[in-house]
């Protein structure tokens, strides 16, 4: 009753967002949410070489999925150096405690605040720059750190998915919450 067939063939991509590869291989760290990790390309129009891989995959009958990481950036925690939301607005764009430490429920340093608005809209504002490209579906690290507002941002996203006729798919845990088979339709879990 969990396996599902789509029907459809696809190829999963692991997080195309900017990171520091020196430290990171995997891309799960990410600096820009929306942008294309430049040295993915062999030229200099990343984003216009993922949206080319994108349109052969359809010629070929195949849908292109993206990891994204949404759940917190490779700042990480406070000892690590200021990249990315840190530098704009850490005292909203980061959940804290009440002692000012960073939430660390992602396990990687810091947890960006999901009720906060200029986060919801850099995260849409990515969403429709990826989805631009082609991308035919969404795979949300830790997806559950993206409830903590209480589930607006995952009614939007969830509006959002339907509008852009994308698929949507949740990674429905975290080191504070284990969400697996709670997720509305049409999002499917990993």
């Amino acid at each position: 009753p969990y396996l599902v067939d789509l029907g459809v063939n696809a190829i999963e991509l692991m997080p195309v967002h900017p990171f520091d590869p020196s430290d990171n291989y995997w891309g799960y760290m990410p600096w820009v949410w929306g942008a294309v990790h430049r040295p993915y390309a062999s030229g200099d129009d990343a984003p216009g070489e993922l949206a080319r891989l994108i349109a052969i995959a359809h010629q070929h009958g195949v849908e292109v999925w993206l990891d994204v990481v949404f759940n917190h950036t490779g700042e990480g925690d406070a000892s690590m150096p200021t990249l990315s939301l840190r530098g704009l607005d850490d005292a909203n764009a980061y959940l804290h405690g009440a002692d000012g430490s960073y939430n660390d429920d992602s396990g990687c340093g810091n947890v960006s605040n999901s009720g906060d608005p200029y986060v919801q809209q850099l995260i849409m504002t990515a969403l429709d720059r990826l989805a631009d490209l082609g991308t035919d579906g969404f795979r949300f690290d830790l997806a559950s750190l993206l409830t903590r507002d209480g589930g607006g941002l995952v009614e939007r996203i969830t509006r959002w998915g339907i509008h852009r006729g994308v698929r949507l798919i949740a990674e429905p845990w975290d080191l504070a919450e284990y969400q697996v088979g709670k997720w509305p339709l049409p999002w499917l879990q990993w």
